[in-house]
């Protein structure tokens, strides 16, 4: 239990087992990559296929087979999945799937089907906004950054710092500007609620609720019995009383939160009844949510209810689906009455959004002195309040492989020498006045010296396409096979002379020519991974 007690490891949204491998532990799915030799891997094993891998593609439909190209180049196999046109199960791993160059490039997320099933149920529309109450490691927040797509908006609250830092790693990994995040007990999150003067269909000039939200909370995690069998004799009894108490409190935050007429998913890794269908039954009897029936999905055999008047939900039993799992979907119906939390928060007055004010609150916490709210906040938080981060515009991006067109729309602001993207709809649901919220964009890069924006050499979601690169005069290096990516990989870099032809599909300006390139763009097969540090005509990946 590393430590913690209950209710401070409960709010980190993680399953309180005591085994690694359970979900108190979540690893990242994007590890240091694995040491190469040469063009020739070596790994301290070979593994074979587990039952049940699956993952994800983290990236636009269009370019699923250009990420597929590159894990077949290095001898992955795998088939899709039926339930989602970016999972795929794998079939053959040579070594460890998270040691990939896709992986290490952020292109793929390791998950287990299981697990994706309810960003599916609550089926976001794309450029909608998004609440994840308990989002690290950020499986669930990142499949519904990928729904949403680069116009919508998803806020990812996860209270333990430590695991804080693994989701925003993982997001930045994934390359999912649409979102944010932010650090605060998931049963007070100090936001609008869904009723009242702050429901969503209310003027713009007010704080809007959100109209979809997800919860997954603590659970018992009965469903990893198969990978961790003493997880049921842990978890029984009285050890699971807490955990039940605890998710009744995140549903009835969840109902406050949610606008009239908005979804709600709510989702478990246990085959406990209690922690399930129990709670459907209060959420319906006690905060008034309906539970809609969630339709058939190819490729899972769903379990029947054990409760005859609590049905439609998901339920998997684990084994060939992929680990236990229950997911089900509420929906807070109209003109239902408002949460009693939600009646404090109207006495005190509404949350307005200064009209055409920058966000502030990049998420910078600490002790201090109280502010007016009665919160304490340190220095550092006062000055960034009170300069209001200091906006940039779009063109002040300095590098010529980054596309600012690329960037939907949002701000540019700078906190220290930070610079950070906030989405629009940040703005309408996140009040620059509520100094009891902080929260933190997607980080772009750093503020130069010269005033201008350096981004992230990692950040390949706004890198030009080859073709446009070619328009704009970017040097590319677009290779056809995967050999000299290990050498960059393994530290060594690669010497641009000495690369053999049929590994470059396209290289620009020509093979051995000069021109005192600072910055080349590097492409497999027309993918883009990232911008490579030129030390004369030798290139190196950048540090990250």
């Amino acid at each position: 239990m590393h430590g913690g007690n209950i209710s401070s490891l409960a709010r980190s949204g993680n399953s309180l087992a005591g085994n690694a491998g359970q979900r108190v532990v979540k690893t990242s799915p994007f590890p240091i990559a694995a040491k190469f030799r040469g063009h020739k891997i070596v790994m301290s094993h070979t593994t074979s296929t587990q039952a049940c891998r699956s993952f994800r593609l983290v990236c636009p439909q269009e370019r699923a087979g250009a990420v597929e190209a590159l894990l077949a180049a290095e001898g992955f196999s795998f088939s899709p999945e039926p339930f989602f046109p970016l999972a795929r199960r794998l079939l053959h791993e040579p070594f460890p799937l998270g040691a990939s160059l896709a992986a290490r490039f952020g292109y793929i997320y390791i998950q287990d089907r299981s697990s994706m099933l309810p960003p599916l149920a609550l089926r976001p529309p794309d450029e909608a906004a998004v609440l994840d109450m308990c989002a690290s490691p950020g499986s669930k927040t990142g499949m519904l950054g990928q729904l949403v797509g680069m116009n919508g908006f998803v806020l990812g609250n996860e209270p333990s710092p430590k695991r804080l830092n693994t989701l925003r790693r993982n997001l930045q990994a994934m390359n999912l500007l649409c979102c944010a995040t932010c650090s605060h007990p998931g049963e007070a999150l100090p936001l609008p609620g869904g009723s009242g003067a702050r429901a969503v269909h209310e003027a713009e000039s007010e704080p809007a609720a959100f109209s979809r939200i997800l919860l997954d909370p603590p659970c018992s995690g009965w469903g990893t019995a198969e990978k961790n069998p003493r997880v049921t004799s842990l978890w029984q009894g009285d050890k699971v009383k807490p955990l039940i108490g605890l998710q009744r409190k995140l549903l009835a935050e969840a109902a406050r939160l949610l606008s009239q007429g908005g979804f709600l998913s709510y989702s478990t890794c246990t085959t406990n009844v209690a922690e399930n269908e129990e709670q459907l039954r209060y959420a319906r009897d006690e905060l008034g949510l309906e539970c809609l029936a969630l339709p058939e999905l190819p490729g899972f055999s769903f379990m029947d209810s054990p409760l005859p008047d609590v049905t439609g939900a998901w339920r998997v039993q684990g084994g060939d689906d992929g680990q236990g799992f229950f997911v089900a979907l509420l929906h807070k119906p109209f003109g239902q009455c408002k949460p009693a939390r939600a009646q404090r928060d109207e006495e005190r007055g509404p949350l307005s959004v200064a009209a055409g004010g920058p966000l502030v609150n990049a998420g910078v916490r600490g002790r201090g002195a109280k502010d007016r709210a009665g919160n304490r906040r340190d220095k550092a938080a006062q000055r960034l309040q009170e300069s209001e981060g200091c906006l940039l515009a779009p063109d002040s991006i300095a590098s010529e492989g980054v596309d600012a067109a690329k960037l939907p729309e949002g701000l540019l602001a700078v906190f220290g020498q930070n610079v950070y993207f906030l989405p629009v709809a940040a703005q309408k649901l996140l009040a620059p006045q509520n100094t009891r919220l902080v929260w933190k964009g997607f980080a772009l890069g750093r503020m130069g010296r010269n005033g201008r924006v350096h981004v992230s050499a990692y950040l390949r979601a706004l890198m030009p396409t080859v073709a446009e690169a070619r328009n704009r005069a970017f040097a590319v290096l677009d290779l056809e096979d995967c050999r000299p990516l290990h050498d960059m990989v393994s530290g060594r870099g690669i010497a641009l002379d000495a690369l053999a032809p049929a590994s470059v599909r396209s290289f620009s300006p020509p093979l051995g020519t000069g021109g005192g390139i600072a910055e080349l763009g590097l492409y497999f097969q027309g993918l883009p991974l990232c911008r490579l540090q030129l030390r004369g005509r030798r290139a190196l990946l950048p540090p990250g």
